[in-house]
């Protein structure tokens, strides 16, 4: 008996469910059938009557008497007179001295006392037979400055859409400036609007969000449609923030600074439709602290037909968001931005102009931006800011160069020491030739923060065999010195003593780097088997002088065993 009654409560409940939903399906197929379609609230002399009009569509499928209907204008309610409208077709409301003008257009109902449609924009309700459409236009929905200033009314995008804000509406593309009686010049009846989240932001224990429709037609919005990354999970509540269309979502714990989360809105019924998924990433920024983010490198006398950049360094140990930060008075960007720790950022107006003429580049590290303060080549300043605090700042001058460089176009100012001072003498200088003068996006090629405790030159192998099966296809020669500002001379000879070539010919170094031979003579032809004899010179300015040299062999991979 017991189990008979559960059946049959569980019956019940299904039947009670199911009437709810056709009941539910049953009221929105019998709303909406009369509609607001077009509104020339503005209108010019042109091919249109100059006088304002409302245009009707029945889009239900049957016909439908007006005078069931009641039209409200900002105050202003008027009962409609009567007239039986077809499905799918239009009728206009206007002035009775109007409508002598659009009879001419096709149906036209006249309103005794006609309230003016204001220009910038006011409600209009159209009510009636459990039907309601209510259009709160604005002159911001033309979406055009030109049209928006009269002569043009305001089209409905789809008229099977039951939702009225900005996106679906916008100014008419007829020649005529209207389309009174006819379809709407831009009508799309598969269209409809994706839902966005404007702007996000994040404090303590709250995420404030805005929308791109406004909160009336979000009511469907519920706490368990948000999920945040990183165990945060969902919010404990959300709500509408008082007098806004901002959406408070509320969590137990407060979010971590310079942390990356990322916030996911799962789909919901809006309007007859549902919403796609949507992501947002989310940050909370720290404070930054003296010396957390430095200038590391600067290009301000490019090559011939190249480019200035900026390049900075986050010494940190948090994420920064670098929005709305500034080059001089220039905005780097007004996106998001996240800076990460240990990473290097390249700021230029044409990245790839850099990636052209320093191809060792790293080209995920380089930012275009619209434009970077001037930069002389003889002397200048770089300033980095932050809400109008100053971050950092290098004075530079084309003195601080390497001395014996004979041309210093296309050769960066390289940051030797994060930990010393921006301006403290010798901190910048140039950038090795052999790191291509440049080293955009990645370390320093006169770094000497990890200094070593005397100069050594070393072979990777002591062997090579250029047969390009990516396996000690080069003879890589590495050397660690502990000066950044040395000249170097490479050069491969035979075991007779003959110079096979020269590599490297009086160029700057830095600190450290490889220098790489694949086998060929200055001539481009592959050098025979054999054992060869590498020498490198290193000197300075000051008559310093050091020479390493060595032996290796070159070999077909075939002939080792």
């Amino acid at each position: 008996m017991i189990f008979l009654k559960k059946i049959f409560f569980l019956r019940l409940k299904w039947i009670f469910i199911l009437f709810t939903l056709f009941s539910k399906t049953d009221v929105k197929s019998q709303s909406n059938m009369l509609i607001i379609n077009e509104i020339m609230a503005n209108p010019s002399t042109g091919e249109l009557p100059n006088y304002e009009y409302i245009e009707l569509l029945n889009v239900g499928d049957k016909t439908i008497n007006t005078s069931n209907y009641t039209v409200s204008i900002s105050n202003t309610t008027i009962a409609l007179p009567e007239y039986f409208l077809p499905p799918n077709q239009y009728v206009l409301l206007c002035s009775r001295a109007a409508q002598p003008f659009y009879e001419k257009f096709g149906n036209s109902l006249a309103i005794d006392k006609w309230p003016a449609l204001a220009n910038s924009g006011t409600n209009i309700t159209l009510a009636g037979e459990n039907n309601i459409d209510q259009v709160n236009y604005t002159d911001s929905w033309y979406k055009n400055s030109r049209k928006k200033n009269g002569g043009w009314s305001l089209e409905r995008i789809n008229a099977n859409f039951p939702c009225n804000f900005a996106l679906t509406w916008q100014a008419s593309e007829a020649l005529a400036g209207g389309t009174p009686c006819k379809p709407n010049s831009i009508a799309d009846r598969s269209y409809i609007p994706e839902i966005e989240i404007l702007s996000s932001k994040i404090e303590d224990n709250m995420i404030t969000l805005t929308f791109n429709i406004p909160k009336a037609y979000l009511e469907n919005l519920e706490r368990d449609l948000f999920i945040i990354d990183h165990n945060v999970g969902l919010p404990t509540k959300i709500e509408w923030k008082s007098n806004t269309d901002s959406l408070l979502l509320i969590f137990n714990s407060a979010f971590a600074e310079s942390f990356d989360y990322t916030l996911t809105l799962f789909p919901f019924s809006w309007c007859g439709n549902n919403s796609s998924e949507k992501k947002q990433h989310l940050f909370l920024p720290g404070d930054v602290a003296f010396n957390d983010i430095i200038i590391n490198e600067v290009l301000f006398n490019p090559k011939n037909n190249g480019v200035d950049f900026v390049e900075i360094y986050n010494q940190s140990n948090n994420i920064i968001n670098l929005q709305n930060w500034k080059l001089g008075n220039r905005t780097i960007t007004t996106n998001r931005l996240l800076f990460n720790p240990q990473q290097y950022l390249v700021f230029t107006t044409d990245k790839n102009n850099i990636l052209k003429n320093y191809p060792s580049a790293l080209s995920e590290n380089i930012v275009e931006i619209a434009s970077l303060p001037p930069y002389p080549n003889e002397q200048g300043n770089v300033t980095l800011f932050s809400d109008h605090i100053l971050v950092d700042s290098l004075y530079y001058s084309s003195n601080m160069h390497q001395p014996f460089l004979t041309n210093v176009k296309g050769i960066s100012l390289e940051r030797q020491s994060f930990q010393a001072p921006t301006n403290s003498p010798q901190n910048f200088i140039s950038a090795s030739t052999i790191a291509e003068g440049a080293t955009p996006g990645y370390a320093n090629s006169t770094n000497v923060d990890n200094f070593f405790q005397k100069n050594n030159v070393y072979l990777t192998s002591k062997i090579m065999s250029p047969d390009n099966d990516n396996f000690e296809d080069y003879l890589e020669i590495i050397y660690e010195l502990l000066a950044s500002n040395m000249m170097l001379n490479v050069t491969i000879f035979d075991d007779r003593g003959r110079q096979i070539n020269r590599l490297i010919r009086n160029q700057s170094t830095g600190n450290s780097g490889k220098i790489q031979w694949d086998g060929t003579s200055e001539n481009g032809q592959i050098s025979p088997s054999g054992f060869y004899i590498y020498n490198v010179e290193i000197y300075d300015k000051n008559g310093g002088y050091e020479m390493y040299s060595g032996g290796f062999v070159l070999t077909r991979k075939s002939l080792i065993h």
